[in-house]
């Protein structure tokens, strides 16, 4: 009598642990009803609040590995009032091994240009996707042609605060234009006249009528896109003063100025962002 043969070819061997070591792709939501993972988030001191400013502090409570995604549009409620709501600019995707705990942090802006940066200890609730169908195709619109830093915070502000279309202004002339254009049909608005852009509020080409200006050192060690920003008392950028994509490594000397009849406060910070990442940050004090 001929014995049948119980084999098992390696191959599927390597199928079958794969198939049960693959990330189970579930929303922040739908994770979080379904008690499979805890979930706090904090403010980013390390960043701004238009790079990444939300941390999320995630353990997955399940045996199986999990892919968190979070949606673009959806928004970050901070406990104090006086600080900004947050919302998702970039589609996140957290990826944790069972039972592993992990700390993300989440690429946002800010949706209250009249309210306080977050600070060392400010804590936000997960709130829903925001529904305003102008935001979304803005925030569509900044991922899909690459545009972050301190013009995609001009553009949302745009539409969740009203700002005049004249605040897109940018070192690449082109990019703000197409931007500025974009959000005027978007949102049914005129574009602001010629002679309006030549004021130094909203240009990098326009003499100051009096200067600020310094100088920072700083080494690099690897390519790096940088960024120097004036920000107010509470945190909120009010001025890029430089900006250089894909900085080369070894030492640099940047220099930045601003008008200090424009820009009148007591006192502002100038931080150095190096992708996304807040590197330096130096107070000037006026008068």
């Amino acid at each position: 009598m001929n014995r049948i043969k119980n084999t098992i070819h390696p191959i599927w061997v390597v199928c079958l642990l794969l198939a049960s070591t693959a990330a189970h792709a579930i929303s922040l939501e739908q994770a979080l009803a379904q008690h499979k993972i805890t979930a706090r988030y904090t403010y980013n001191t390390e960043s701004v609040h238009y790079e990444k400013p939300v941390l999320a502090h995630i353990t997955n409570l399940t045996n199986s590995a999990l892919r968190i995604e979070i949606p673009v549009g959806t928004i970050f409620q901070p406990a104090d009032d006086g600080e900004q709501d947050i919302i998702v600019s970039t589609p996140e995707v957290i990826a944790l091994r069972a039972k592993e705990s992990t700390q993300h942090a989440i690429h946002g802006k800010c949706i209250e240009s009249d309210d306080a940066a977050g600070e060392d200890g400010s804590t936000f609730s997960l709130q829903h996707k925001t529904d305003n169908s102008d935001l979304l195709a803005v925030l569509k619109y900044l991922d899909e042609k690459k545009i972050t830093a301190s013009l995609a915070q001009k553009a949302v502000w745009c539409i969740t605060n009203k700002h005049g279309l004249e605040e897109i202004y940018d070192l690449d002339d082109d990019v703000a234009n197409d931007l500025r254009t974009y959000i005027a049909e978007l949102t049914d608005q005129p574009l602001p006249e010629p002679e309006t852009m030549n004021d130094y509020r909203y240009s990098y080409d326009a003499t100051p009528a009096m200067t600020v200006f310094g100088t920072i050192n700083l080494q690099f060690s690897r390519t790096a896109d940088v960024q120097i920003a004036m920000f107010n008392k509470d945190g909120v950028i009010v001025r890029e003063l430089f900006r250089f994509e894909n900085l080369t490594p070894g030492p640099h000397r940047l220099k930045y100025t601003f008008d200090n009849s424009v820009y009148t406060d007591d006192e502002y910070t100038v931080k150095v962002i190096r992708n996304g990442d807040v590197l330096l940050k130096r107070v000037i004090r006026m008068g």
